[in-house]
């Protein structure tokens, strides 16, 4: 089965082509990279340049001190509501959605961002690439494509045909 989510990509590594997002270990996204599959795919369009960049690779679950490192950036708000948000999970309205966030500001409300701990259940994930195709539209579907794949830890470069 193939999957598709959205997710807000926060950082790229280039010297290991890791591209690292963060979400709730419980999300029906995070659910199928845990228990589905470890192969994923990240795909990128720019309508107004006609360009797309896609990834594919191996997803791993980020290490603790990667996740840490990355919730003492986010601001107060995000985290407490990243706290109350049992992702994916139905709720009954928006206004209880609202009554558990205003009761966790409540609870850290004397309490410093910094401070503000991140929950088991939230964290991040890496993919590293194994595959890295740039995708350029042109007239007449003349398009331009190259695909890098890594092999024996080098990349080799292909160009395709549209």
């Amino acid at each position: 089965m193939c999957f598709y989510w959205h997710l807000l990509l926060k950082t790229i590594e280039m010297d290991n082509a890791q591209f690292i997002f963060f979400t709730n270990y419980g999300s029906n996204k995070a659910r199928s990279l845990l228990q589905v599959s470890d192969k994923a795919s990240m795909c990128f369009y720019w309508h107004l340049l006609d360009l797309s960049v896609r990834i594919k690779g191996v997803v791993r679950k980020a290490d603790s001190a990667l996740s840490d490192k990355y919730w003492r950036t986010r601001p107060k708000a995000s985290k407490l509501s990243a706290i109350v948000s049992e992702q994916s999970q139905p709720i009954a309205s928006k206004t209880e959605l609202e009554r558990k966030y205003m009761a966790m500001e409540q609870t850290y409300q004397d309490t410093q961002s910094e401070h503000v701990p991140r929950p088991l259940e939230w964290g991040g994930f890496t993919l590293t690439a194994e595959e890295i195709e740039f995708w350029n539209g042109h007239k007449y579907r003349f398009h331009d494509r190259s695909i890098f794949k890594k092999q024996n830890d080098k990349w080799r470069v292909v160009r395709l045909q549209p």
